[in-house]
């Protein structure tokens, strides 16, 4: 983020701040289960109606499901650290791998993640034919009901799916949907497999309150940050900014005087 604040150059750095992770995340614990959600939708970009049925565990695969027929639209995860078989034995899941499946009327079942705050998330998604018979699905995803992907599957085993990377600025609330539907070839033998990651760090925010003076600003959200500061680029060290952090409603705010000509901020989590 780079702003000219009173003819000063001020340059902001962000450095990440959390990982969530589609798969290490996984729970049957609750639904939601923090910033995931667990679902299906109708039609594609539709409302999200929570699984609420978790009796799909075995002693490696837990998941959710709406036993609309044959278990599913459904969702699950080999909690093992060997590949195994679920269901009726023809999906095949890597260790620690999540997967999905739509339902018998192209229900798509549904992995949603809402951002806890305000900030830049890196998205990063893969997808893969998890069923020993030949996976054949459409596959997609979806910010705040909006298409930003899609895809298809075919196949078993890697390489059968697209993989999609971007960059996000989110605000909170906002959500990303990971959706699964039968490919139009019927719902049978379309377990997905599916890996996602969002990265997420903090959004600077820089105001001009004075002709000497600015302020930055981030929010509640990410504790532990604190903002440096530096004359040159590359710096050869980072100074630690003293001065005291407020808390202004949802935002940690730190005011400094910028009277150098030419001065570098960033936020550091230690």
């Amino acid at each position: 983020m780079v702003c000219s604040v009173a003819g000063q150059l001020t340059l902001a750095l962000c450095v990440r701040a959390g990982v969530y992770d589609v798969a290490a995340d996984f729970s049957t614990n609750s639904n939601p289960n923090g910033v995931w959600s667990y679902g299906y939708a109708a039609n594609l970009g539709g409302s999200l109606i929570l699984y609420t049925d978790t009796s799909y565990s075995t002693a490696s695969v837990i998941g959710w499901w709406h036993n609309i027929a044959y278990q599913t639209p459904a969702i699950f995860y080999n909690r093992s650290d060997h590949a195994t078989t679920a269901g009726d034995g023809t999906p095949n899941l890597g260790p620690h791998q999540a997967c999905f499946h739509p339902g018998p009327d192209n229900e798509y079942s549904t992995y949603r993640f809402t951002a806890p705050a305000a900030g830049n998330y890196q998205l990063h998604a893969s997808f893969v034919g998890a069923d020993i018979n030949g996976t054949t699905t459409d596959v997609h995803i979806l910010l705040n009901d909006s298409l930003i992907f899609d895809g298809s599957v075919n196949g078993f085993g890697p390489g059968t799916g697209p993989s999609f990377n971007t960059d996000l600025v989110l605000q909170a609330n906002d959500r990303v949907d990971f959706e699964v539907g039968d490919g139009t070839s019927g719902f049978f033998s379309d377990s997905t497999g599916i890996q996602a990651t969002l990265t997420s760090s903090p959004q600077l925010n820089i105001q001009p309150v004075s002709a000497v003076q600015t302020q930055f600003s981030w929010s509640t959200n990410f504790t532990g940050f604190c903002l440096e500061s530096a004359t040159n680029l590359p710096a050869t060290a980072w100074i630690h900014v003293t001065n005291s952090i407020a808390t202004q409603g949802q935002q940690f705010t730190v005011t400094v005087d910028t009277t150098l000509p030419q001065i570098y901020f960033r936020l550091h989590k230690p």
